[in-house]
């Protein structure tokens, strides 16, 4: 009977020896069993007694000498990384790979920017019809503020998109009447000056103190030959009539309080005072006299004027003409969340409208600028759909963050079949997103045993070891087996 019963465990089935207890010492059920990932026909199990077995089926046999059913199964599939599936039939001798497409508008909208943006290198004509083709009078301006970024004479021609044209002004300056009559240049105002202030301005001028001339003029009302003797009498004195003058008439010709702020060199304290319903105006007084060095702070200083009043929309218009893009993406992360609110989650085609204008607005600014971390992680939070529709080239142009995620998601990239193809990455490899953390004696993927401790084995190679492709890998242990050969 012994004999009997030793040729037939042999032929006992799969099923029992692995989960009966028969294949191994232990004789308590196991309850977990797990293939390994590396090796072919490599299980582990784990029973009840607290016993971790590796078992290998590749040597074992059947009654009938071939494998099983369920080593050959009829047909199956496998998701990976990038949208791919892999599926199998038994009608077929080969492994079919498919890339699932599940947000189709998302990579229409995505491809389009890449034939229309990114092949192109003319910002202006992409720009101007952006703006053409937007859905709304807000969208319309930020394409249009874009394209007037990236054109050679950007200020005349934010003047004359403001609605302020140079020439046309001109020429109706020109053509100027007053109830259908014309000046003439014989026509002199009348002096109001009496005899006696007459007399005391020209004893003062005799002696050559100009200064009491024109505190005379002033003091008579006579504001327009005052300012002509201070232009005799030195800059200090023609600076403080200046400001005398301001100081009387500004009240009653409001178009002094400009005159005032561009000859004194106050753009600022104008920008503090002006009137947030005419901000076009302001904007353009910016463009007429603003220094260059001067001109990004004032377009930012008016648009935290329109914040204080509450209007955020044509704020976000200045700070993109200051070239700030931390501030001027404020507002359209506002209206992206309104946009996800509506729709019950992340509306992708908003997003992918925040990442084409945040996109072509980094093209006007220094390389060296850098996004904040909100939208390092939106930009991430698009890449990854756009892995997820297999366009993983483009995803890795939008992986601008340090944080885990991009780093994560970066790596991912170069090391998948699509990683060659990405410029960026190649260029410089990315940084390996995982430390190394040594928990005892165990194998790396050489299969040496690490006994030494993290700080005695050279840390910075062992994590460049680990930061390899397995490809790599693989070609780098062939070429010393075949060393050792030799």
């Amino acid at each position: 009977q012994q004999q009997q019963q030793q040729q037939y465990q042999p032929q006992q089935s799969m099923d029992s020896l692995m989960y009966g207890g028969g294949l191994g010492t232990s004789q308590q059920k196991r309850y977990s069993v797990k293939w390994s990932p590396i090796r072919r026909g490599v299980v582990s199990t784990c029973s009840f007694d607290r016993k971790v077995q590796i078992h290998s089926v590749v040597s074992l046999a059947t009654k009938c000498g071939r494998p099983p059913k369920w080593m050959s199964p009829g047909s199956g599939v496998s998701c990976g990384f990038g949208g791919v599936v892999a599926s199998i039939n038994a009608s077929q001798r080969y492994v079919t790979i498919d890339t699932i497409v599940e947000q189709p508008k998302l990579v229409k909208a995505s491809s389009e920017f890449e034939r229309e943006f990114h092949s192109s290198t003319d910002c202006i004509t992409y720009c101007h019809s952006m703006a053409e083709r937007a859905n709304d009078d807000y969208e319309s301006q930020v394409w249009s503020f874009m394209q007037i970024m990236f054109e050679m004479n950007a200020r005349e021609q934010l003047l004359s998109y403001l609605g302020f044209d140079p020439e046309a002004i001109h020429q109706k300056a020109m053509e100027y009447t007053e109830d259908g009559s014309t000046v003439t240049e014989d026509e002199e105002p009348t002096p109001p000056m009496s005899n006696n202030a007459e007399n005391t301005v020209k004893d003062a001028l005799l002696v050559g103190n100009f200064e009491a001339a024109v505190e005379c003029c002033i003091r008579s009302g006579n504001m327009a030959d005052a300012l002509m003797l201070a232009s005799c009498g030195g800059a200090d004195l023609w600076a403080k009539t200046q400001a005398e003058y301001f100081a009387r008439q500004g009240s009653r010709r409001p178009f002094l309080s400009l005159v005032s702020a561009v000859v004194q060199n106050q753009l600022s304290e104008l920008v503090s005072s002006s009137d947030p319903s005419k901000w076009k105006e302001t904007l353009a007084v910016l463009s007429t006299y603003g220094k260059s060095d001067e001109f990004p702070a004032l377009c930012a200083e008016l648009g935290d004027r329109l914040e204080e009043a509450g209007d955020f929309a044509n704020a976000s218009l200045c700070y993109m003409c200051a070239l700030n893009l931390g501030k001027a993406v404020k507002y359209w992360k506002v209206t992206l969340e309104d946009a996800n609110r509506r729709f019950g989650g992340m509306d992708l085609l908003s997003l992918q409208d925040f990442v084409e204008k945040v996109t072509v607005f980094m093209q006007a600014l220094d390389p060296s600028v850098e996004v904040d971390d909100e939208v390092s992680e939106l930009f991430a939070e698009y890449a990854k759909v756009l892995a997820n529709q297999g366009l993983l080239v483009e995803a890795a142009k939008y992986l601008k963050g340090n944080t885990q995620e991009c780093m994560e998601l970066r790596d991912r990239i170069y090391r998948s079949r699509m990683g060659q193809f990405c410029t960026d990455l190649i260029a410089s490899n990315p940084e390996f997103p995982y430390n190394y953390i040594n928990v005892g004696v165990s194998r790396d993927l050489y299969g040496i045993t690490v006994k030494q401790s993290i700080s005695q084995t050279q840390p910075e190679v062992m994590q460049a070891q680990m930061a390899q492709p397995f490809c790599e890998m693989q070609q780098q242990q062939q070429q010393q087996q075949q060393q050792q050969k030799q």
